[in-house]
């Protein structure tokens, strides 16, 4: 089985140090961010190394249990500073995020980085399931309404407030803010246990494994109301 994933930076990393790329490096472009990298070379690690945020952590948790069962996944990182970014690439620490922008900057700045078309480059891959855990800012950044057709299955996990982000195209999987409670985490990292639970269970096949991860996430009468 092939599965893509397209999930989110986090704002904590593994690896911090005090001169880490900002937004001017990244404004000042590539050729800018290859001589700091260069600097913070011995910092550099791979994409799916670098962040240790709650949702990645518990993401690449499931990733691994699928890898186990012989699934194919690749994990795709939307970035704030570098963009779509795969989990191998080696990437230098930085402070960089989407949701501190407004929307004219948010547009701008993922215009620059090429962030629709790395996007639609992850959707239009071949696969047979297509996770998507993006937060509200950096679906606003991908454009996602304008995507009419799709090569896969995608699935995405979204709160209420990100409907509006998608497509006919996509297939929503809800998460309410009550649930949230229920867990003692943000809405963020609750997506970072459900595409867990759903890669644990990936032999069954997408749809039973979107609906095993409810069933075993959330209690039996809340999952059931879900489908």
């Amino acid at each position: 089985m092939k599965i893509s994933i397209i999930t989110s930076c986090t704002g904590l990393k593994t690896v911090s140090v005090p001169n880490q790329l900002t937004q001017e490096d990244f404004q000042k472009g590539a050729s800018h961010v290859r001589c700091r990298e260069a600097e913070l070379v011995n910092s550099m690690r791979p994409a799916g190394l670098l962040y240790s945020g709650e949702q990645h952590v518990r993401l690449m948790k499931g990733v691994q249990a699928a890898r186990e069962q012989g699934a194919k996944v690749r994990v795709s990182i939307l970035s704030a500073g570098y963009g779509v970014v795969e989990e191998g690439q080696l990437i230098a620490p930085y402070e960089m995020t989407f949701n501190t922008m407004k929307k004219k900057e948010s547009q701008s700045w993922a215009t620059m980085l090429g962030i629709q078309e790395g996007v639609r480059e992850v959707l239009d891959a071949p696969s047979d399931m297509t996770l998507i855990l993006l937060g509200d800012r950096y679906l606003q950044a991908c454009e996602l309404t304008c995507v009419t057709s799709l090569h896969s299955p995608t699935w995405a996990l979204c709160g209420k407030g990100s409907v509006k982000r998608f497509s006919p195209a996509f297939q929503l999987v809800l998460l309410r803010q009550s649930h949230t409670g229920q867990f003692g985490a943000a809405m963020t990292n609750l997506k970072g246990r459900v595409a867990a639970r759903i890669l644990e269970n990936v032999h069954l096949g997408p749809a039973e494994a979107i609906r095993q991860a409810f069933m075993q996430t959330l209690a039996p009468a809340v999952a059931e109301s879900l489908f």
